[in-house]
């Protein structure tokens, strides 16, 4: 909800690159190419905007290649009951052939292939406020 100010500054943050601290990136540029061979990445999901569109959002800025597989209806339910899901839901990221799942952590994921997560932050010396 991005109507909410306080949920704007949030948003802004995270653009910024401060959100994962609340401090300033290490000096030098921020990296924009990736060095190492990108994994192959293959998203499935419902064909409907839910929990994995914000992902899908972070990894088209970020111009980073994934597959997307649609499922729904007897597929799904098939799929579910043989433990196909981790966790039994949706949505999962094949990661060079290992599926992980929930949505919050592959988005942070797809963020950190895009550049808009905090890479290049000093450790910190205690306790992240």
């Amino acid at each position: 909800r991005l109507g909410q100010s306080g949920a704007l500054s949030r948003y802004g943050a995270k653009m910024s690159f401060l959100w994962c601290c609340g401090r300033l990136p290490a000096p030098g540029p921020v990296p924009t190419t990736r060095t190492a061979a990108m994994p192959k990445l293959v998203l499935t999901y419902f064909t409907v905007r839910a929990r994995a569109e914000a992902l899908r959002m972070i990894l088209a800025h970020g111009k980073v290649e994934y597959e997307f597989v649609s499922t729904g209806g007897e597929a799904y339910g098939k799929a579910k009951a043989e433990g196909a899901f981790p966790f039994d839901q949706l949505p999962v990221m094949d990661i060079d052939g290992e599926r992980l799942g929930q949505s919050g952590a592959l988005s942070r994921y797809g963020a950190k292939m895009s550049f808009l997560w905090c890479c290049g932050c000093p450790p910190a010396p205690g306790p992240v406020p």
